[in-house]
C-alpha cells in the first residue's frame, strides 16, 4: 500500500521479529485512489487541479483501484502505520507542500 517511509523504517525492525505468516505492511485505507488523491488535493487547496480531475471509470472498470488494507494483524501484533492519507500528508508537509 501507499505509505509514509518513515513508518515503514520506524516499523521494520519489529516486523522482522514476527512469526513467519502474511501480514499487510503499509497504510491502511478504505478508500480508492480516485478519492485518496481528490482528499489530498482539497486539504492542500488546489482547487484548479481538483476541477481537472475526472474519473475514468472506463479504463478500471474490471479492476477498481483499490487501496482497502487491514492492519488488524499488525496491529495485534504491536505495529501500527498511519493511513494512506495520513502518511502522505505528512510527507508533504514536511517537504513544505502543504
Amino acid at each position: 500500500s501507499i505509505t509514509n517511509i518513515e513508518a515503514v523504517i520506524r516499523n521494520l525492525p519489529g516486523a522482522l521479529q514476527l512469526p513467519g505468516g502474511v501480514y499487510n505492511f503499509g497504510g491502511e485505507n478504505h478508500t480508492d485512489t480516485f478519492s485518496l488523491v481528490r482528499s489530498l488535493l482539497e486539504e492542500l487547496g488546489m482547487e484548479g487541479a481538483l476541477a481537472r480531475m475526472i474519473p475514468n471509470e472506463t479504463a478500471f472498470a474490471d479492476n477498481p483501484r483499490d487501496l482497502t488494507m487491514d492492519l488488524t494483524k499488525l496491529r495485534e501484533a504491536g505495529l501500527d502505520f498511519p493511513t494512506t492519507r495520513q502518511g502522505l500528508l505528512e510527507t508533504l508537509r514536511q517537504h513544505n507542500f502543504s
